[in-house]
């Protein structure tokens, strides 16, 4: 899943022929779809630690049931926009490899900030995926 996610920050780019036009172009919307999905994906991560917390205590408590209908319905959320991003090419073909030299002659402080960008996505990611396994340990 890491992976995907990580990955598909970038699928807003590559989508269509024109690779290293899409990445500059298409640049502000990936931040944009960046902004939306740290957030939530945070969000998410602190519920999943609320109801791993609330397991421990009360799993039956109404705050405990609440969170873990807000789990719910933000899972499907998250799962949503990912979803909406996930037809990639191969980033390693040459025509991608290509695309990218190419954009960074083009809009070289974009493809530069780029890892900036899935950098921070991944560092959310990274434990989203742990508490999100942890939580559904649990049977949820």
């Amino acid at each position: 899943m890491k992976k995907c996610i990580t990955i598909a920050i970038l699928s807003l780019a590559l989508a269509g022929s024109a690779f290293a036009q899409n990445l500059c172009k298409l640049y502000p919307q990936i931040i944009t779809w960046n902004n939306q999905m740290i957030p939530l994906g945070n969000r998410l991560t602190a519920h999943y630690v609320q109801a791993q917390t609330w397991e421990e205590v009360n799993a039956d408590n109404p705050s405990a049931v609440a969170i873990r209908a807000k789990i719910a319905t933000e899972e499907t959320e998250f799962v949503a926009k990912n979803d909406q991003h996930l037809s990639l090419p191969d980033t390693s073909t040459p025509t991608f490899l290509a695309a990218v030299k190419t954009a960074q002659k083009d809009c070289p402080a974009d493809v530069a900030s780029m890892g900036t960008v899935v950098h921070e996505f991944s560092v959310m990611v990274d434990e989203f995926v742990k508490q999100r396994q942890r939580y559904h340990a649990l049977g949820y």
